[in-house]
Protein backbone atom coordinates (compact mmCIF):
# COMPACT_ATOMS: atom_id res chain seq x y z
CA UNK A 1 0.00 0.00 0.00
CA UNK A 2 1.18 3.31 -0.80
CA UNK A 3 1.45 6.08 1.83
CA UNK A 4 1.02 9.60 1.10
CA UNK A 5 3.80 10.66 3.57
CA UNK A 6 5.54 13.49 2.17
CA UNK A 7 9.71 13.48 3.34
CA UNK A 8 12.29 15.39 2.53
CA UNK A 9 15.63 16.32 3.57
CA UNK A 10 14.97 19.85 3.82
CA UNK A 11 14.32 21.52 7.33
CA UNK A 12 11.39 23.50 7.98
CA UNK A 13 11.65 26.96 9.73
CA UNK A 14 9.11 28.70 11.14
CA UNK A 15 9.56 32.72 10.89
CA UNK A 16 7.26 35.97 12.84
CA UNK A 17 7.17 39.10 11.56
CA UNK A 18 5.59 42.14 13.57
CA UNK A 19 4.80 44.96 11.70
CA UNK A 20 3.79 48.43 13.06
CA UNK A 21 -0.45 49.27 11.96
CA UNK A 22 0.35 50.47 8.36
CA UNK A 23 2.14 46.75 7.56
CA UNK A 24 6.21 48.05 7.70
CA UNK A 25 7.89 45.22 9.12
CA UNK A 26 9.79 46.43 12.80
CA UNK A 27 10.93 42.55 13.67
CA UNK A 28 11.50 39.37 12.04
CA UNK A 29 12.74 36.12 13.64
CA UNK A 30 12.39 32.59 14.79
CA UNK A 31 12.44 32.94 18.67
CA UNK A 32 8.69 33.31 19.76
CA UNK A 33 9.62 35.13 22.71
CA UNK A 34 11.36 37.99 20.89
CA UNK A 35 7.87 37.97 18.78
CA UNK A 36 5.95 38.56 22.26
CA UNK A 37 8.53 40.73 23.15
CA UNK A 38 8.89 43.18 19.80
CA UNK A 39 4.78 42.59 19.73
CA UNK A 40 4.24 44.22 23.10
CA UNK A 41 6.56 47.66 22.20
CA UNK A 42 4.22 48.91 19.54
CA UNK A 43 0.47 49.94 19.60
CA UNK A 44 -1.52 48.37 17.10
CA UNK A 45 1.23 46.02 16.14
CA UNK A 46 0.29 43.23 13.64
CA UNK A 47 2.05 39.65 13.64
CA UNK A 48 2.18 37.22 11.10
CA UNK A 49 4.16 33.97 11.13
CA UNK A 50 5.58 32.05 7.59
CA UNK A 51 6.58 28.81 6.86
CA UNK A 52 10.27 28.40 5.07
CA UNK A 53 11.63 25.58 4.02
CA UNK A 54 15.38 25.60 4.15
CA UNK A 55 18.56 23.67 2.99
CA UNK A 56 21.92 24.14 3.36
CA UNK A 57 21.96 27.38 0.91
CA UNK A 58 18.89 28.61 0.52
CA UNK A 59 15.49 28.92 1.99
CA UNK A 60 12.03 29.35 0.10
CA UNK A 61 8.57 30.41 1.22
CA UNK A 62 6.05 27.86 1.58
CA UNK A 63 2.65 29.26 1.24
CA UNK A 64 1.55 32.34 2.11
CA UNK A 65 2.24 34.03 5.62
CA UNK A 66 -0.50 34.10 7.85
CA UNK A 67 -1.48 36.97 10.28
CA UNK A 68 -2.00 35.53 14.02
CA UNK A 69 -2.36 38.83 16.11
CA UNK A 70 -5.91 37.54 17.34
CA UNK A 71 -3.72 34.62 18.79
CA UNK A 72 -1.24 36.43 20.11
CA UNK A 73 -2.98 39.29 21.71
CA UNK A 74 -5.13 37.05 23.47
CA UNK A 75 -1.85 35.03 25.30
CA UNK A 76 -0.81 38.63 26.49
CA UNK A 77 -4.18 39.14 27.62
CA UNK A 78 -3.93 35.85 29.80
CA UNK A 79 -0.61 36.61 30.70
CA UNK A 80 1.88 34.28 29.30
Amino acid sequence: MMSNFYSTNEKLIYLYEVTDPQGVAIWGGERIEDMFDWYGRSQGARVFISTWESDEEDAHLMGTPIEITSIVGSKVGEGK
